[in-house]
């Protein structure tokens, strides 16, 4: 799994898409048409492409990604099995999303690096309490 994420230049790469941070929304969404998609825009500055279901070495992905000014700017995304993916708010509890923060803590050390923060940018996990979900945040400088 260690090439989802290339450390050197912060590109993501899909199957054989490449997304990068010098992507223009178009442009990711050009390369999103094989993926379950959905988008957003807010009309703020602020669009999303948002790829679900994407099967990787048996565990199911989601990527949001977020255009500022119209240029990738963030990336967020968690992964979970397909029977996890299939749970609903009733199944949801604050120690299930705690433990699966720590699970992606553990999945950036073992597939990308301990290292954090890169030139091109940083990628850490988070716990939103207010959303009550955890993630994976890849944000370009």
């Amino acid at each position: 799994m260690n090439n989802l994420i290339d450390i050197e230049s912060g590109q993501i790469r899909l199957e054989d898409n490449l997304f990068s941070y010098k992507m223009t929304f178009e442009e990711a969404l050009s390369l999103s048409k094989s993926f379950k998609i959905e988008t957003f825009d807010y009309n703020n500055g602020y669009k999303w492409i948002n790829l679900n279901e994407i099967e990787l070495n048996g565990e199911y992905f989601y990527f949001r990604f977020c255009f500022k000014s119209d240029l990738l700017d963030t990336i967020d995304f968690g992964f979970s099995s397909l029977k996890k993916l299939k749970r609903t708010w009733s199944d949801w509890t604050n120690a299930s999303e705690l433990s699966k923060q720590e699970l992606y803590e553990k999945w950036l050390t073992d597939n990308l690096s301990p290292k954090r923060n890169f030139e091109w940018g940083n990628i850490e996990t988070y716990y939103d309490p207010k959303r009550g979900t955890a993630g994976i945040t890849v944000k370009f400088i």
